[in-house]
């Protein structure tokens, strides 16, 4: 599944990406501007009541809160999503590019000193440059999804 997000939920667009959906950041979005995300079968992402109904005939979804995670669990539920975690920090959160695994010896001038003693798994966006390894950031993260995904699936 494939996701176009404007920028009235850009946050959400990093959460599904974090999720292993490939999500793009289409800022604003008109009806015009709409048609080539729709043309890739991406589904519109928005809060914007006005645009929403201008852009009756696609795909697009309609959010309500303003909160990301509560717009994760919306687009989890009115998808009916099966989020599988072995899609989970597949994707750049910032950019949308597939990680690569990459090894300490690669990376190694791109991180701090404390990370390459501590963690020896590391992914790279190839795109941007952004270096990822499982910290403690990471745990907080998983949790966070799976509290996210699980809740809607009751």
């Amino acid at each position: 599944m494939k996701f176009a997000a404007d920028r009235t939920v850009g946050r959400l667009a990093q959460w599904l990406r974090l999720m292993g959906y490939d999500t793009v950041n289409s800022g604003s979005l008109s009806p015009e501007s709409a048609i080539p995300f729709a043309n890739e079968n991406r589904i519109l992402l928005t809060r914007d009541t006005r645009l929403s109904q201008k852009l009756k005939s696609l795909k697009i979804i309609c959010l309500i809160s303003n909160d990301p995670k509560d717009q994760v669990r919306e687009v989890v539920k009115a998808l009916r999503l099966q989020p599988d975690e072995k899609y989970f920090f597949t994707r750049c959160k910032l950019c949308n590019t597939i990680l690569t695994r990459v090894t300490l010896e690669e990376i190694v001038n791109q991180i701090p000193d404390h990370v390459s003693k501590k963690y020896n798994r590391f992914s790279k966006c190839h795109t941007c440059k952004k270096v990822y390894w499982q910290g403690t950031h990471y745990e907080r993260i998983q949790k966070t999804l799976h509290t996210l995904v699980d809740k809607e699936r009751r």
